[in-house]
């Protein structure tokens, strides 16, 4: 699990089956030279209150865009919602019982006290064949990789919901300490994460979180951590990151605004 030094990475997450805004990531990814593409998580699940691109959408085609261009990639919340697979811990002290997708939807709902995702009441089928929903089993909840100067987490969200099972979203640097401390245990200086559908970059600065945006190269610390911006486009505008290993430094490349800018070249 070792990068090279001096590469740039791609990383991706919350594609949400949005197959047309993931292929023109994908050309932006190409045309910034990146050398590697990360995800981290949620290939899958179209909220019906959330997104609009329903005759566009493609679950399969984007678990094998993933498949074939993702050196490694993550599980997340609806990604394990689609093959029914349970968190592998407790979700902010919620313990999952083994049976949890046979229970009725009215005893998930009184069991998770409205603050764990339940899906069926705004969630349409993934529609996924059969090597696509094999490929969402085996992702993992974490990874870690490795460059010449940092090992680094990669996780759809924090802990102590890494998967983003938990309704509960960040909402401060206070609400990350779990999850520095999660990093820590695990000897990384930096950490990656998804789930939050972020304008931009997120990042630690001092003892707050800073949205830096899109379109702004900034430097990474000693001990960092890393919001990550959605592919599909919801009320933000759709990106990725670009992580720069030999620089040491981060950017959010927005959709919209650098995909125009390509077509014009």
């Amino acid at each position: 699990m070792y990068f090279y030094a001096a590469m740039k990475i791609a990383i991706i997450s919350d594609i949400h089956e949005d197959y047309p805004g993931l292929k023109k990531v994908a050309k932006l990814i190409e045309s910034r030279g990146c050398d590697e593409v990360i995800c981290l998580g949620d290939v899958v699940g179209f909220s019906v209150p959330f997104y609009t691109y329903y005759e566009s959408r493609d679950a399969s085609a984007c678990v094998e865009w993933v498949k074939e261009n993702c050196r490694y990639a993550v599980a997340g919340n609806h990604d394990l919602y689609a093959v029914r697979k349970l968190p592998g811990s407790d979700v902010r002290g919620f313990s999952f019982p083994e049976n949890w997708y046979q229970l009725p939807f009215d005893e998930r709902q009184k069991a998770g006290n409205d603050k764990i995702w339940l899906y069926e009441d705004n969630e349409l089928s993934a529609l996924l064949n059969l090597v696509s929903q094999e490929y969402l089993s085996q992702l993992p909840e974490y990874e870690i990789v490795e460059t010449d100067k940092r090992r680094c987490m990669l996780t759809h969200f924090i802990s102590p919901d890494i998967t983003g099972s938990a309704k509960e979203f960040l909402l401060d640097y206070y609400g990350l300490m779990q999850h520095l401390i999660f990093m820590k245990e695990h000897r990384c200086s930096i950490g990656f994460s998804g789930h939050m559908h972020a304008n931009g970059l997120v990042k630690i600065s001092g003892s707050h979180l800073d949205n830096v945006g899109f379109g702004k190269q900034v430097p990474l610390l000693p001990f960092d951590w890393v919001g990550t911006p959605s592919v599909c486009e919801s009320k933000f505008s759709g990106g990725f990151l670009i992580w720069d290993t030999a620089t040491n430094s981060v950017e959010a490349i927005s959709l919209k605004r650098r995909f125009n800018m390509l077509k014009k070249n």
